[in-house]
């Protein structure tokens, strides 16, 4: 049994019987950025406690997981992450429960040699050993199989954010533990769907001359197929074009392995796939290329998004240990050998009550663009604890397994929140917000919002947008009297923070609206939403 108990922040903590607190409820209008988990130990810190000791790497990740973890390992208590209403922060650091096992290790193994973001590192090793283990081990929820196959978004804030470099190590660790995978599953680019279908293709069958099927083409041998995208913008431009069908194939992909096309008089399927993908963008380039369709199609659901940029500089990288590196492989492969021969997973006693208390606080929507990037919590937390427990080499999702995938996540919806704001994913509803905010305690009036838009705009798309505004709580409007007919004017819920030429309109604006003229005063288009993580200028 749980029970709330309203905070003096806004926030609804959820307790167990002992009083400890299992997870932290926060209504969206209350969201503030959390400094970071309390207690938790930096991937530097735990590296160099690491480094002192002579002890071997297994030796000490088991000790580090039986020893008392403090507060830090009850980081799913923060599956909300918080952030100051019009100023989306870039996400704290992972915490130290991410770094449980073997991809703890191998992570703050590799960290000393890389400018890459751990986090980076962590998501793209984990989607590699959960694609190169096959689809085999899975988690059943009602009729739905969640096999190992991730799909992830490596996010910079610029174009030097060491997205690429995260790769490059891990694929090192990769090749000494499964060469054959590393030649033969592991592809860059996405341009089609009959493309991708192809690689992991089925036998393609026709009837034979005595009744039998015949087999006109060769299947694919490996149906494991790991995508590294290195410029995902021109993926999402690609599914823009009229006729491009890889959004509903990776879609499908992600979820049952199975994809068709019927573009060939010979029709290409593939039954039992292993895809997993991962893409590299900026924060800029993913605002703009994706569209509503794709946030509201699913497509952007399945994504894991990852917030990475350089964590130090390092003029002159060293070489790795390449001792250490063998070592590290032969775990790797020692895990990979384990995962081939589980099929279905379970959680035990502690970590099923833990999905308990946290399920509510997962499957909970999220308003706006960030709730629909981000409604399959559930699902993608599960299949994370899945690689996190095989790779510990257990069929078994122990408490730790599923706080470490627990703690990733929140990682990743703070990235969401930090790339995608409080946008509305409806063009139209984003561009009128942006709008109301920059007119502040003024406020537009029906007519003004129509000159804003354009006259061709239909009445009604405008009242729609206006109306999916106001479900969301982002704006509120009034009645005021004008001599005749009562006049609507529209305010922004939050007017955004200002400064520069923006900011001086805006009090020109309203120093004209006191003196009852607006005729003179010009409007500036706002691009408010398309600036996350900062204060809007």
């Amino acid at each position: 049994m749980t029970h709330r108990r309203p905070e003096p922040d806004g926030s609804t903590s959820v307790l167990d019987d002992d009083g400890q607190i299992v997870a932290v409820r926060v209504d969206d209008d209350t969201l503030q950025q959390w400094e970071g988990e309390r207690g938790a130990q930096p991937a530097r810190e735990q590296r160099e406690q690491r480094e002192q000791s002579p002890q071997p790497a297994r030796e000490q990740r088991e000790q580090r997981e039986q020893s008392p973890g403090g507060d830090d390992l009850s980081s799913h208590s923060s599956l909300s992450s918080h952030s100051s209403r019009g100023s989306w922060s870039w996400p704290g650091g992972l915490g130290r429960a991410a770094f449980h096992g073997l991809p703890g290790t191998i992570v703050e193994w590799i960290d000393p040699h890389t400018e890459a973001d751990p986090a980076a590192v962590l998501v793209q090793l984990l989607t590699a050993f959960g694609n190169a283990s096959g689809r085999g081990a899975h988690f059943q929820v009602e009729g739905d199989q969640h096999m190992s196959n991730l799909f992830a978004l490596i996010v910079g804030d610029t174009a030097k954010g060491r997205k690429g470099t995260s790769w490059g190590r891990v694929r090192q660790v990769m090749e000494h533990a499964d060469p054959a995978w590393v030649s033969g599953s592991i592809v860059d680019g996405l341009s089609s769907a009959e493309g991708l279908i192809h690689v992991v293709r089925d036998p393609v069958l026709a009837p034979g001359d005595e009744g039998d099927d015949e087999v006109i083409e060769e299947g694919a041998a490996d149906k494991r197929l790991m995508v590294q995208e290195g410029e995902f913008a021109a993926v999402l431009q690609r599914m823009r074009r009229q006729g491009n069908a890889l959004s509903p194939v990776i879609r499908t992909l992600w979820d049952r392995g199975e994809a068709r096309t019927l573009t060939r008089s010979n029709p290409v399927k593939v039954t039992g796939g292993h895809v997993s993908i991962v893409g590299h963008i900026t924060a800029d380039e993913l605002r703009r290329e994706m569209s509503a369709t794709d946030a509201a199609n699913g497509f952007a659901n399945r994504f894991l998004f990852v917030c990475a940029r350089r964590s130090k500089v390092i003029p002159r990288p060293k070489s790795v240990n390449e001792a250490e590196l063998r070592d590290l492989a032969g775990e790797v492969r020692e895990a990979l050998r384990f995962a081939g021969t589980i099929r279905r997973a379970e959680l035990d006693d502690r970590a099923a009550h833990l999905w308990d208390e946290v399920y509510e606080v997962l499957s909970e929507g999220r308003r706006g663009l960030l709730g629909t990037v981000t409604s399959r919590a559930e699902a993608i937390t599960l299949r994370v604890a899945l690689i996190y427990a095989l790779m510990d080499q257990t069929s078994v999702i122990g408490e730790a397994h599923l706080r470490a995938s627990l703690e990733l996540w929140r990682y990743c919806e703070q990235s969401a929140r930090y790339i995608f704001g409080d946008a509305m994913g409806d063009p139209l509803a984003d561009e009128l917000l942006a709008a109301l905010r920059l007119a502040g305690n003024v406020g537009l009036t029906r007519t003004e919002i129509r000159s804003r838009v354009g006259g061709s705009t239909p009445a009604a798309r405008i009242d729609t947008a206006l109306t999916v505004l106001l479900d969301h709580g982002r704006v509120r409007s009034e009645r005021e009297p004008t001599g005749g007919r009562a006049a609507e004017r529209w305010f922004a819920a939050d007017p955004a923070p200002l400064v520069g030429p923006e900011r001086e309109q805006r009090e020109e604006r309203e120093r004209s609206h006191d003196n009852g003229d607006l005729s003179s005063v010009p409007y500036l288009p706002s691009q408010l939403l398309d600036l996350p993580g900062e204060e809007a200028a």
